[in-house]
């Protein structure tokens, strides 16, 4: 079926991504040079914005100066594929940051807004940048390079769940299940490996106790396991929640991270 784009308003603009996965489609266009403006949202095609997401990202983001990396996420409201409520996502208590950044990502990028300088950070290493997930790079980038990171527990739109979704199911005994699968069978180890790598490309705009702390995680993750439990006690690195928390010692138990 053709696409009419004559039924578009003015300011839609209709772009071929890479086709390369959804993490590079979003990359692509937050480097798009001849996308400009102030701040940037990302959105996805089927979910649902509340009324006042953009309002309440923008006064959370413009209390920061201009010259620091500023990014807003927020929890949502999970409803089907009638749009029926039935849920909402985990609340996380603890402070975004780096050492949290690391091992886990904090918002979906359906409710993620930032300013120009966050984007400058992804424009200056052009498309050399290969990661799995967009929205837990773009947490853990903006973190590494001293920017400030604003979780809000209200809800920001209507997160719908299906059967296709690609990813983004984070509630529920399932999605439990889902997640110590994806630790035992190494694919979580594997990511920590490409946001690593990819890291590498920020290396100058990289806080220097963040280097730091970097060198001494890519030293003991892959270390004999007591240095493994020093090395974590001594990183304070940290996941949301209890039952995240015991799937950070595991990974570390079974160097899968």
């Amino acid at each position: 079926m053709s696409f009419d784009r004559s039924r578009l308003p003015g300011r839609i603009s209709v772009r071929r991504g890479p086709q390369a996965g959804f993490s590079e489609n979003f990359f692509s266009l937050i480097r798009a040079r001849d996308i400009t403006g102030d701040y940037f949202a990302l959105a996805d095609q089927d979910d649902i914005w509340l009324p006042d997401k953009l309002e309440r990202a923008l006064e959370a983001l413009e209390t920061i100066p201009a010259g620091v990396p500023a990014l807003y996420c927020s929890r949502t409201v999970l409803v089907d594929s009638r749009n029926r409520e039935f849920g909402l996502s985990p609340l996380f208590r603890r402070e975004p940051g780096f050492r949290n950044a690391l091992v886990q990502t904090l918002g979906g990028g359906n409710t993620m807004v930032f300013n120009a300088s966050a984007r400058e950070l992804f424009l200056a290493v052009g498309e050399r940048l290969r990661v799995p997930f967009h929205d837990w790079f773009l947490y853990l980038a903006i973190s590494a390079c001293g920017g400030t990171v604003v979780y809000d527990p209200r809800p920001s739109l209507r997160y719908r769940q299906h059967g296709t979704n690609l990813m983004g199911r984070n509630r529920g005994v399932a999605a439990r299940w889902s997640r110590l699968r994806m630790i035992l069978d190494g694919r979580y180890r594997s990511w920590v490996d490409q946001n690593l790598r990819a890291l590498k490309l920020f290396r100058e705009q990289i806080r220097p106790e963040h280097c730091q702390l970097l060198d001494d995680f890519a030293q003991w993750r892959s270390a004999p396991l007591m240095e493994r439990i020093r090395g974590l006690y001594r990183s304070r690195l940290y996941r949301q929640g209890r039952v995240e928390t015991l799937a950070l010692l595991l990974s570390v138990a079974l160097r899968r991270i």
